[in-house]
């Protein structure tokens, strides 16, 4: 529920907190262009194994996707990734930032369902 939410707003918030990362990111994203892990390395200048652990990252973040093309795989912007980011962020704004003086774990907490209610 809410922690779940949580931990994969962060998740996606470390996605997009790397620089290499958010590179990566605007060439998959150019419209037209597939971009193959040899060629966003050979583009950045760093490793094809770095560039699979950056896109792994991105992939479990749910922003980019692969997809396969013969013997290739290529990486693209996943469907509807920024209008899901907008709104979780909207969400977050909405109920990850609420006052809440229980002290101890939401799972435990009386107040519980009217969080949950806020996330609906």
């Amino acid at each position: 529920m809410m922690n779940d939410f949580l931990l994969q707003m962060s998740e996606t918030f470390k996605a997009l907190g790397d620089p290499t990362r958010l590179k990566i990111l605007r060439m998959v994203t150019t419209k037209g262009k597939n971009f193959y892990v040899a060629e966003i390395a050979e583009k950045i200048g760093i490793s094809t194994s770095a560039v699979s652990q950056h896109l792994k990252v991105l992939k479990n973040a749910r922003i980019v996707e692969a997809v396969r093309d013969g013997f290739h795989t290529y990486y693209k912007l996943r469907q509807g990734a920024i209008n899901l980011f907008k709104n979780d962020i909207d969400k977050l704004i909405r109920i990850g930032f609420l006052a809440c003086d229980f002290d101890g774990p939401c799972s435990d907490c009386p107040h519980e369902k009217s969080c949950a209610e806020a996330e609906a």
